[in-house]
């Protein structure tokens, strides 16, 4: 395994282990964050690990558009318009996948009485995908199975109309919902959505075509350190804005 594909793969194991504390702090599993109190050493220590943990599903969507996107020059449509290297059967293997471990799993709980036949589990145990039972496997895929077409626009585009691509939609589906949280005006999901993959695979898409300076020049002289220190201030700022809404409500 080449060198930056194990740094990649380290990438994907913490973004996992993050993942995983997040559903124990949410309301998934743990439950932890609402049983703290407010401002208490607990509420710093768990809120603070939620700050740090939110990267994680980010950083899954990064590394994968970074690897389907590929080169300048590889083909992504032929000339019928259909896509050239899009594997449906890689498609079909992650539907098959999840309504296994569904069906898998429901079985168990049933089996321990941790859920019943109800009418509404059904249909979640028959549509886990379009239904949304597991949400990233949804909007996963929807982004996979757009990912030739979205490799087509982007290498047509110049690496300007990229870079403004990108600072529009972040303008539109990150920055607009953040200064008016009570209005999805684009339906950008929270973060949760399709809309909101594609940014970022526009980002890793821009990123494996151009590197990282082509966004600031600045960036490239980055050490890891820096890295590290502007991803904890960032995650401080994260911190301070949940305290403050608390403090405001």
């Amino acid at each position: 395994m080449k060198k930056r594909d194990a740094n990649f793969e380290l990438l994907r194991i913490i973004s996992m282990m993050m993942i995983v504390m997040l559903h124990l702090l949410g309301n998934d599993h743990g439950n932890v964050l609402s049983k703290t109190q407010e401002f208490s050493a607990a509420w710093v220590v768990t809120w603070g690990l939620e700050a740090l943990c939110t990267i994680a599903v980010n950083c899954y969507v990064l590394i994968s558009g970074f690897f389907l996107v590929g080169n300048k020059e590889s083909e992504d449509i032929d000339t019928n318009g259909k896509p050239v290297k899009f594997r449906w059967r890689k498609a079909l293997d992650i539907c098959v996948t999840v309504w296994f471990y569904t069906v898998l799993l429901f079985i168990a709980g049933y089996a321990f009485g941790w859920v019943n036949l109800s009418k509404s589990n059904l249909l979640h145990l028959v549509t886990p995908i379009t239904g949304r039972t597991y949400w990233f496997v949804s909007v996963y895929l929807g982004l996979y199975i757009l990912s030739p077409y979205l490799n087509k626009l982007i290498k047509n585009l110049s690496e300007a109309a990229l870079k403004r691509l990108i600072f529009v939609a972040i303008a539109l589906f990150s920055l607009l919902p953040t200064v008016l949280p009570v209005y999805d005006t684009f339906r950008s999901g929270g973060g949760t959505g399709l809309a909101w993959f594609i940014v970022l695979y526009l980002i890793a898409a821009y990123v494996r075509l151009y590197g990282i300076g082509g966004f600031w020049q600045k960036l490239e002289g980055w050490k890891t350190g820096t890295w590290i220190l502007a991803y904890l201030l960032v995650n401080v700022l994260i911190l301070t804005s949940k305290a403050s809404c608390i403090i405001q409500t």
